[in-house]
């Protein structure tokens, strides 16, 4: 994959497919899947719904930082006066 090009789902899902099929000789039956699975585990950042990103060094850092307890005590204070 290329690094930092956004990759539309709808795009890459007949590819996939298509290649897989050819490499394995089975059927991939949930590409969606598979493209969250990478996300999940870090080797794509999520771009918008269906939209994401390959970049080698954030791939690379796998371990994520949680936010802080007072990042996480701000962003609740403000979600509950915005509703």
């Amino acid at each position: 994959m290329y690094p930092d090009i956004e990759v539309h789902t709808k795009e890459v899902v007949d590819w996939v497919t298509s290649a897989y099929l050819q490499r394995t000789g089975k059927i991939f039956r949930d590409p969606d899947r598979g493209i969250r699975s990478l996300y999940q585990r870090g080797f794509l950042q999520k771009i918008a719904k269906g939209i994401y990103r390959y970049d080698p060094q954030y791939a690379q850092n796998k371990q994520q930082q949680d936010f802080t307890i007072v990042q996480k005590k701000k962003f609740y204070s403000e979600m509950a006066t915005n509703v």
